[in-house]
């Protein structure tokens, strides 16, 4: 007894899906290609009115004008002599300066500054952790060691 098994459609090798895919395009694309249409009469362009052309004249000339204005101010400070009896920048620490710009009197002896006060043994930590809102933060610990620990 012999029995005929179909394959199912899923199971086509390639070539035939190809050539189903093929003749579904082939069938869809029509046989006598249109002629592509004819070309339209070129008309040529309408012309402009004189005011859009003095509108255009007026915003170059204004762009050109205040080009100049920026232009020949730059120059005019550029060129622009410092006065003889103007104080000369100088530093905030210069003692030789003609205006000290520092007070008096200052809460510390410049030449003698004070010591920072000694340093603690520390041990630090930064942590992201986000909250059940969604929201994320971060968390600094600073802890003081203990000397003997």
């Amino acid at each position: 007894m012999t029995r005929e098994v179909s394959r199912p459609v899923s199971v086509r090798s390639e070539d035939d899906l190809d050539q189903l895919l093929g003749a579904f395009f082939r069938a869809e694309i029509p046989d006598p290609w249109p002629a592509p249409p004819a070309p339209a009469r070129r008309t040529p362009p309408p012309r402009r009115s004189t005011s859009a052309l003095w509108s255009r004249a007026r915003s170059r000339l204004a762009l050109a004008a205040s080009i100049a204005l920026l232009v020949s101010g730059l120059l005019l400070l550029g060129n622009r002599p410092v006065p003889v009896d103007a104080p000369a920048a100088t530093s905030l620490m210069d003692p030789s300066a003609s205006r000290n710009l520092l007070p008096a009197t200052l809460p510390f002896d410049l030449e003698n500054p004070p010591a920072a006060p000694p340093s603690k043994p520390v041990k630090s930590s930064l942590m992201l952790e986000q909250g059940g809102d969604g929201r994320t933060g971060i968390k600094i610990t600073v802890e003081e060691l203990v000397p003997g620990r």
